[in-house]
C-alpha cells in the first residue's frame, strides 16, 4: 500500500495513541514506515516510548528524533537486539 491508507495502519495508530507504553522492536525505522506510524500525532501524550536501534547510526537516530519531534531519540532508542531489549527493558513493565 503506497499511500498508507491500508486499514492496518489506522489500527496501529489507534493502538499506539491509546497505549501508555510503546515499544518498537525490530522496526527498522524506514522513513516511509515511520511516517505512516507517526501520522495523526499518535506518539503525543505522556507515553513511555522505547525502541531497539541495533545497527542504526547516530546520524539516523538524529533524523528519527527530528521526524518524531523528539519522541524517539538517543535516550530511548537502545542499541540492542530484541532478546537483549526484552531482558533489559521489558521485564517489570
Amino acid at each position: 500500500d503506497v499511500d498508507g491508507s491500508y486499514s492496518g495502519y489506522k489500527e496501529a495508530r489507534n493502538e499506539i495513541r491509546e497505549a501508555n507504553n510503546v515499544n518498537f522492536i525490530g522496526f527498522g525505522f524506514h522513513t516511509l514506515n515511520l511516517s505512516r506510524i507517526i501520522e495523526e500525532n499518535c506518539l503525543n501524550g505522556n507515553k513511555k516510548i522505547l525502541a531497539t536501534a541495533s545497527g542504526i547510526e547516530g546520524r539516523r537516530i538524529e533524523e528519527i528524533d527530528q521526524l518524531t519531534s523528539g519522541k524517539l531519540n538517543s535516550g530511548n532508542m537502545k542499541n540492542v537486539n530484541a532478546v537483549q531489549f526484552a531482558n533489559n527493558f521489558l521485564i517489570g513493565l
